[in-house]
Formats: C-alpha cells, structure tokens, sequence
C-alpha cells in the first residue's frame, strides 16, 4: 500500500464510529455509482458493436475459433 492510503487510512482512525460509518456508507454509495456508469459505457459500446456489425454470433466453440483466427491473424 502507499503512504498516501495509508495515511488516509490512519486519519480515518481518528475519527468518531459514526464518522467511521458514515465514511463506509458514503464511499459504498460512490463506488456503485462508479459501477453503474462503468456498466453503462459498456451497454453503449455493445450496443454500438451490434449496430456496427462487429460482434460475433453462435455457439461457444464457434466463438472461440473466430477468436482464435483472430489471434493468429495477429501473429
């Protein structure tokens, strides 16, 4: 870990457990906001992929092959 987290974390220390609570609800808030708006940015490229015309479709192992010579058209 960092200094700097690490002295985030000892000034945490120094405060109240109801601040010490309110720090964790507040940052559990932050962080699934953070997730929701990662999920919706990938939504979108998805969604511009399928308008695009760039996504595969098919069984597993058909996805796998097209993955595969993808890769081997790389190398």
């Amino acid at each position: 870990m960092s200094s700097k987290f690490n002295d985030v974390l000892e000034l945490i220390d120094s405060f109240s457990i109801e601040e010490r609570e309110q720090i964790i609800e507040i940052e559990k808030n932050r962080l699934q906001a953070d997730k929701r708006e990662k999920l919706i940015e990938r939504v979108k490229e998805g969604k511009k992929d399928i308008k695009e015309g760039r996504f595969i479709e098919g069984e597993v192992q058909d996805i796998m092959k097209a993955i595969d010579d993808e890769v081997k058209d790389i190398k």
